[in-house]
């Protein structure tokens, strides 16, 4: 009998909680504040109508509040190479 290990999708850097609950992970700051903003206007309202919990933020080194995570967001975008776009 040997063990078996799924492989699961690889932990990505920016991650944003509501409470305990993981709203996603992504490879971008802007991804995750996309993903946060979808949450904050269209799911939580839906499933947690009373807003007793907080969002939490996460670099992949430390906890962010949302306005350090707002500014994480401005500074990949004045770091971003023009021709990128």
């Amino acid at each position: 009998m040997g063990i078996t290990i799924e492989e699961e999708e690889p932990l990505k850097r920016w991650r944003v909680s509501y409470g305990i609950e993981l709203v996603g992970h992504w490879d971008t700051a802007q991804e995750a504040w996309d993903g946060y903003r979808h949450d904050e206007d269209k799911v939580r309202p839906v499933l947690h109508p009373a807003n007793k919990y907080r969002y939490t933020f996460s670099d992949g080194r430390q906890q962010l509040d949302v306005i350090q995570f707002r500014a994480a967001v401005e500074a990949e975008k004045r770091a971003k190479p023009k021709d990128s776009e």
